[in-house]
């Protein structure tokens, strides 16, 4: 075991995201590793009040992927270009939860995917 310092605070810019539907638009997906060298992904977003990053782990990106058109060669499996995702749209709920192994930690989440018409975006 490796002691570690995590920053858990919002990475998003200005101020964090209230809870319910926002728009966002992707401006880069970059994979990453964690412990144990599981992956994950950092969506660098904007939407009308700045831009930040979103973590998600594959099993949270599903209905992501399908919204933004990403080829599903097999029921949950994925064949995607990160690089193809910039400039794409779509709407997601923000909530913010307690953190499961530490509930003083408040943890930003996204859920409830859905396309939006590039003309809706306010930004």
């Amino acid at each position: 075991m490796s002691r570690e310092i995590t920053n858990t605070k919002s990475r998003f810019s200005n101020q964090e995201l209230p809870d319910g539907r926002t728009a966002f638009r992707v401006l880069s997906v970059d994979k990453a590793y964690g412990k144990n060298n599981s992956e994950f992904f950092i969506w660098k977003l904007q939407h009308e009040r700045g831009e930040g990053e979103q973590l998600l782990m594959p099993n949270m990106m599903g209905g992501l992927l399908r919204v933004l058109k990403c080829t599903e060669s097999e029921p949950n499996i994925f064949d995607w270009d990160t690089f193809d995702q910039v400039n794409k749209v779509f709407l997601a709920t923000v909530s913010h939860k307690p953190d499961k192994n530490d509930s003083s930690v408040i943890r930003q989440h996204m859920s409830e995917f859905a396309p939006v018409d590039e003309n809706e975006i306010p930004f």
